[in-house]
């Protein structure tokens, strides 16, 4: 039984989708009689046998609750979800996904002589979770999950162990257990993990809650769900937040060993422990007592790293990371594939915006950073989405506003995903798949008499 969740013995977890499954079968490992819902009816029929082999009943409707002692709920899940309304309405103990998975951890002795970080934040989550993974990695072995899946770093080069696993907190799970079964024996872990944290982490970072969003059927800010890092973290653990949230510490933060803020550059008056500044191509970064000065070209887009820069070098001071190291790395540093990188090609510059966490304002700014380039040639643009699934699928009613909005900028539209094909205008081409969207803007400008083309890739992917 795990400590803290002793009291309980019949437990239902909703949603398989994300991580619920991989949660039901470590419950059921450590003694608990489970239920396992899958309230979105996408299971297919080998993985719900998987769980009955295991000893968990699978359910594709909701049950009723009486008999339960707890409730284990994603954050985002609907709250007109049935059994949801009848756990409030009875009284039966909720939790959610990261709660519980925290609580799993909690007892597994095999992380005590590890460092655990947890980054989560509404932007810059991936790219600051692989900058500082390369950070410690001069210094630390580390596993690194984040929305480009799964990687072991050392001396500031990746291996990938695996690919598509997301950052839902369940999958923190599988990424333990894997982790110990190829003896990979890393010095730290860090995780991306979507909505919150699990309160396993030595260090909680919270990149911004810039760009808020409505989960649970729209009603519930995301913001709301990232901030229960700060409830459910550990007591003695460090809080790094950007000085954007500093409004959000309250009581809770009594627990924390120390808080300490980054201002990443957005706004000047907000001053921190670390500030972040840009002139030209120079980042200076002054810290306590201390101050990183860096001149370098880049093959990306600076100002959409400022984040990501500034909670990473942040969490590596805090670690003990020597300065020398930390500059050492950022000069190095090249992006991170679909996270504003920009390529040279022999006939055009391809800005590669497309990620997990892409939307209609990013392809709004990623547009605007091409077009400053100021070429002669033709603006090609691929946008859309691979799958739905991927954190929240494209508005549809944004995209089109927006390609009708900057119709004028872009001379070839590339809609990429089927319910894409809803969006009906002249000349635009449709493609399934982000690769095949790049086909054709390759070939487009490839057909150009001119040398100096741009394709903007802002597609909804895991990369």
């Amino acid at each position: 039984m795990i400590s803290g969740a002793c009291k309980y013995k019949n437990i239902a977890v909703l949603d398989l989708t994300h991580g619920g499954a991989i949660i039901a079968r470590k419950l059921s490992e450590l003694g608990y009689n489970v239920h396992a819902v899958d309230v979105y009816n996408t299971e297919d029929d080998d993985t719900l046998s998987n769980l009955k082999i295991n000893n968990i009943s699978t359910y594709k409707k909701p049950f009723p609750v009486d008999y339960l002692d707890l409730l284990i709920t994603p954050i985002h899940l609907d709250p007109e979800y049935p059994m949801l309304k009848q756990a409030i309405a009875k009284n039966v103990d909720i939790a959610t996904h990261h709660w519980i998975v925290g609580k799993i951890l909690s007892d597994d002795k095999r992380l005590e002589d590890k460092t655990i970080i947890e980054v989560t934040g509404t932007r810059a989550k991936t790219s600051t979770s692989s900058l500082l993974a390369d950070i410690l990695s001069r210094k630390l072995d580390v596993v690194l999950h984040s929305s480009r899946g799964v990687e072991y770093w050392k001396e500031g080069l990746p291996e990938t162990i695996y690919d598509g696993l997301s950052i839902t907190p369940g999958n923190i799970l599988q990424v333990m257990d894997r982790s110990f079964s190829e003896k990979l024996n890393p010095d730290a872990y860090i995780f991306e993990v979507s909505l919150g944290g699990t309160g396993i982490a030595d260090f909680n970072i919270i990149t911004t809650l810039e760009q808020d969003y409505k989960i649970a059927k729209e009603n519930r800010w995301a913001s709301s769900a990232k901030t229960q890092m700060i409830n459910y973290a550990k007591s003695g653990s460090k809080l790094l937040i950007n000085t954007d949230t500093k409004g959000l510490i309250n009581h809770s933060a009594k627990k924390f060993n120390s808080i300490f803020e980054f201002n990443d550059g957005k706004y000047p008056d907000s001053q921190g422990d670390l500030n972040l500044i840009l002139d030209n191509n120079d980042i200076i970064i002054r810290l306590p007592n201390e101050t990183i000065s860096i001149n370098t070209g880049y093959s990306y887009d600076i100002e959409s790293y400022t984040t990501a820069i500034a909670a990473a070098v942040s969490t590596a001071y805090n670690i003990g990371v020597e300065l020398s190291v930390i500059k050492k790395t950022l000069v190095e540093f090249s992006g991170l594939q679909g996270r504003m990188r920009e390529q040279t090609f022999n006939n055009c510059i391809l800005i590669d915006n497309s990620n997990s966490g892409t939307d209609v304002t990013s392809a709004d700014k990623s547009l605007d950073y091409a077009l400053d380039k100021k070429c002669s040639g033709k603006v090609v643009m691929v946008m859309g989405e691979e799958s739905a699934q991927v954190c929240e699928g494209l508005s549809l009613k944004k995209t089109y506003d927006f390609v009708n909005l900057r119709s004028s900028d872009i001379d070839q539209l590339i809609l990429v995903g089927d319910r894409l094909h809803n969006i009906k205008l002249k000349d635009a081409y449709h493609t399934s798949t982000l690769d095949e969207g790049l086909k054709v803007a390759f070939e487009i400008v490839n057909s150009s008499h001119v040398s100096d083309n741009l394709i903007i890739s802002n597609v909804k992917c895991f990369r």
